[in-house]
């Protein structure tokens, strides 16, 4: 599994995550934080919300699992909302 690939089990809510690039995803190259899963949602099991409070649903292929430490610096307004 690379460093890129996410399985199920390792998104947890709360967790920053990127979307992958896509033509058909919405918000594609942007990070986002994860409020809330539904395993059952037919539309994506992951409700990441953005920077501009705007929400979608992705399925797990679509995300790309962030490091805390890597977007620490960076990203302090995705905290702020994710807590």
């Amino acid at each position: 599994m690379s460093s890129h690939e996410v399985s199920p089990q390792t998104i947890e809510e709360q967790n920053i995550v990127r979307i992958r690039s896509g033509f058909h995803l919405p918000y594609s190259g942007r990070y986002g934080v994860v409020n809330g899963i539904d395993r059952q949602d037919r539309y994506g099991s992951y409700l990441v919300q953005f920077e501009d409070g705007l929400c979608f649903r992705y399925s797990t292929p679509e995300l790309e699992l962030i490091p805390a430490h890597a977007t620490a610096m960076n990203n302090a307004d995705l905290y702020r909302r994710a807590s």
